[in-house]
């Protein structure tokens, strides 16, 4: 048995290896003990490794040990393979296939390695790469760092990068635009940053790549010697063996030859023995480098272009790439674009350095707390029957959207190929999706984040009104996505309108106007269509299609004024109650009448149970002239149980999870009644008489809160478990009718002088 560990104290920070690979070149620093230091050629001491890559017997030579070999064995020698990367085609290097990630890994290890003779171990790597790369080419860089054995990498944008790296002149400010000028050996890149606190920001990028290069210099250079070095190899004894020797050299020499004029107006660099010096002066510098430079500049215009900028907004121009030193390009950038010019402190080394700059200042790793949920906000997570694994199929409740208890959020392919819905059990709101279709996920992952209606000891009071308009109400209902919100509204005796709005914004999405008189709007569960009734000529319900919504799908006659309508939970089925006491059951497809019931003296009020399977029919006794709440069944009409009251009932509600029956009413200003009923054994668990007639009540979407609207334009909710008054508020007028939000969070009230949205919590008024 082992005794307990002990603390071997903080664990040593990491060591980074940043690495820029490079076309031609590559080069890398280490990150340790809160310094710097480059990794340099071990075989020549230069500052940069040549990117190349040489096959000896299948195993992989990089850098100058690979340059010093190409000469052997050309077909076992490559360089340039940079932009080939995320191509996904390998290439024969001596007849054996390599993929260009595993030449990449062959340059970061071999870097690695050399950090290690340095003392240091790099655990870590941060590697450069083009703004422009794609995402294949992003993924061979990762991969490449895997097969390096780099665990932890992360990329960097080399434009990023190289605007971090230290400058001649001043340092970049705050909101400053720089034309990041990569001149390479091989290829030209420009790219727009924008200089940032948290962090640069790309702007825009471009590229040439085919003579684009300082290399193009260098050709134009030895182009200059050839005469000199054909005779010279004429006279040789076996000029077919020197030739490719000859040609390193002279290409050397050219590199040589244009560093040199950097310091000096004339210069010469020494190819051979036995041949004069290759020489060269500004001039022809600037000859051969003129087309070279045009085409960069019509490159860096077009790119501010495409950004949507003009050449003033540039705060200056940073070269960086080894073609940059050239003496000529720094007078030719500043005269043809008229902006400061300030070169890297080392153009060759510069994103390289400004990388670790950008990773030492991020050092120990950023890190995020976790977030802690905001009041009513709730992640969503399901366990997974079978193995616990499933992709996801397609969502069903949008972002936005309101949804009651039960329903199915999203629908899943579990793993042994068969569909499986994920329902909420609780009624919210969607607030963000976190997978797209088609992604796997397993039990317990976080796919969905909602909010929560309020409980009621987070209501106190209405907090403020978000929304207030001057209008004859008539009837208000918000469609089951909590989306829009339909208002009946009386122009005058004759003419009537239904407005749409946007539940969130109030913003008018249509108008139907009518001429009659409207009492009831009922949205169906689809969200799709809008019951309303008319009494005009005749007395109808009409079903309006929201998608189409020039002409009524059908239209209804009744036999009395439609005082109120609900549609069944299945959407197939809307019940109407009319002023002379009966009740419609209406088939919605086909338009008809599938009902009808002669109960009641006087009908006002009707509401569907949740489950469909019974109907709260308020109003006056047909004998007694009492008032009474009935429970029929939708499928017959039959009366299965009566609520009796004194005074009429003007308003029923079933609450959303079909535990609580709220009926009220009265028949004098100063006689009214609300009751709440168990439904389990149809007991009042909840009595308020000698108050004011009601004439609307509502249930939040989770049944916690019931809203009550009196005669005297009073609105007040309060808690269904403890009878505790939680709000209150006035209407605009008379009110005839209040509704929760979808989500719970707002109260709305509709009357005879307008219509008032309140917010209920902080999240209602945003």
């Amino acid at each position: 048995m082992t005794g307990p560990r002990e603390y071997a104290g903080p664990s040593p920070a990491e060591v980074v290896l940043v690495v820029d690979l490079g076309t031609t070149t590559s080069s890398a620093i280490v990150l340790a003990d809160g310094g710097r230091q480059l990794v340099k050629d071990p075989a020549t001491g230069r500052d940069c490794w040549p990117t190349s890559v040489f096959d000896e017997g299948g195993q992989l030579l990089v850098g100058s040990a690979a340059e010093d070999r190409k000469g052997d064995n050309p077909q076992a020698y490559l360089t340039e393979f940079k932009p080939r990367l995320g191509s996904g085609f390998p290439v024969l290097l001596d007849g054996r296939p390599h993929t260009m990630p595993q030449l990449a890994a062959a340059v970061l290890q071999e870097l690695r390695s050399a950090a290690r003779q340095l003392g240091h171990d790099p655990s870590r790597l941060l590697i450069t790469v083009p703004a422009a790369s794609d995402d294949h080419q992003r993924a061979a860089t990762l991969e490449a760092s895997r097969l390096a054995g780099f665990v932890d990498a992360e990329l960097l944008a080399e434009p990023v990068a190289a605007a971090h790296a230290p400058t001649v002149g001043a340092p970049w400010a705050l909101g400053d635009v720089v034309l990041v000028y990569d001149l390479g050996g091989g290829t030209f890149d420009a790219a727009l940053v924008r200089v940032g606190d948290a962090g640069h920001e790309v702007l825009g990028q471009a590229g040439l790549t085919e003579d684009h290069g300082a290399r193009a210099v260098d050709a134009a250079l030895v182009q200059d010697f050839r005469p000199q070095a054909e005779a010279w190899l004429a006279a040789r004894p076996d000029p077919a063996a020197e030739r490719a020797l000859l040609e390193q050299a002279t290409v050397q020499a050219a590199i040589t030859l244009k560093h040199r004029l950097t310091a000096a107006e004339e210069a010469r660099a020494y190819v051979s023995l036995g041949l004069p010096p290759m020489t060269a002066n500004r001039d022809r510098l600037r000859l051969v480098t003129a087309s070279l430079l045009r085409g960069t500049v019509e490159c860096c215009l077009a790119l501010i272009d495409r950004a949507g900028l003009a050449v003033h907004d540039i705060s200056g121009v940073l070269l960086v790439g080894g073609g940059s030193r050239m003496p000529v390009v720094a007078p030719f950038l500043s005269d043809s674009l008229d902006r400061p010019v300030h070169p890297a402190a080392d153009t060759v080394l510069a994103v390289v350095e400004g990388a670790a700059l950008w990773a030492a200042a991020r050092m120990p790793t950023p890190r995020t707390e976790p977030d802690r949920p905001e009041d009513m906000v709730r992640p969503l997570r399901w366990t997974l029957p079978g193995s616990g694994r499933a992709i996801l199929n397609r969502w069903l409740v949008e972002p936005g959207d309101a949804y009651p208890a039960g329903t199915a959020l999203a629908r899943v392919r579990l793993h042994d190929g068969t569909l499986h819905d994920l329902a909420a059990q609780d009624p919210g709101r969607v607030l963000q999706h976190h997978l797209d279709p088609g992604q796997h996920l397993v039990t317990g992952d976080w796919i969905v984040t909602s909010r929560r209606p309020p409980a009621p000891q987070e209501v106190h009071g209405l907090r403020r009104t978000v929304h207030a308009w001057p209008t004859r109400a008539r009837a208000l209902a918000h469609s089951p996505d909590g989306r829009r919100l339909a208002v009946a509204e009386q122009h005058s005796a004759d003419q009537c309108a239904i407005r749409i709005l946007d539940a969130h914004s109030a913003a008018e999405i249509h108008v139907q106007s009518e001429q009659g008189r409207i009492r009831a709007l009922a949205w169906a569960p689809s969200g799709r269509h809008l019951a309303y009734g008319l009494s005009a000529r005749d007395e109808t319900v009409q079903l309006l299609d929201l998608e189409e919504p020039t002409a009524p799908v059908w239209t209804v006659l009744l036999h009395g004024v439609a005082q109120e309508l609900d549609f069944l939970p299945d959407g197939r089925s809307l019940a109407a109650v009319c002023g002379h006491g009966s009740v419609r059951l209406i088939n919605v497809r086909a338009g008809s009448v599938e009902v009808c019931a002669e109960a009641l003296h006087w009908a006002s009020a009707v509401s569907a149970h949740p489950d469909g399977r019974l109907l709260a029919v308020g109003g006056e006794a047909q004998k007694s002239g009492s008032g009474v709440a009935l429970l029929m069944s939708p499928r017959d009409g039959r009366i299965r149980r009566e609520l009796m009251h004194a005074p009429p009932v003007q308003a029923v509600r079933f609450s959303p999870d079909g535990r609580w029956l709220a009926a009220a009413g009265g028949e004098s200003e100063d006689r009214g009644f609300l009751h709440v009923y168990d439904t389990s054994d149809w007991a009042a668990v909840f009595s308020s008489t000698d108050r004011p007639s009601v004439r609307a009540v509502a249930f939040s979407p989770d049944s916690a809160l019931l809203a009550a609207a009196d005669v005297h334009g009073d609105v007040q909710v309060w808690s269904v478990h403890d009878q505790q008054w939680r709000a209150t508020g006035s209407a605009a007028g008379i009110p005839v009718a209040v509704d929760f939000a979808p989500d719970g969070h707002r109260l709305v009230a509709g009357a005879e002088e307008g219509v008032r949205i309140w917010a209920l919590t902080h999240k209602g008024g945003t």
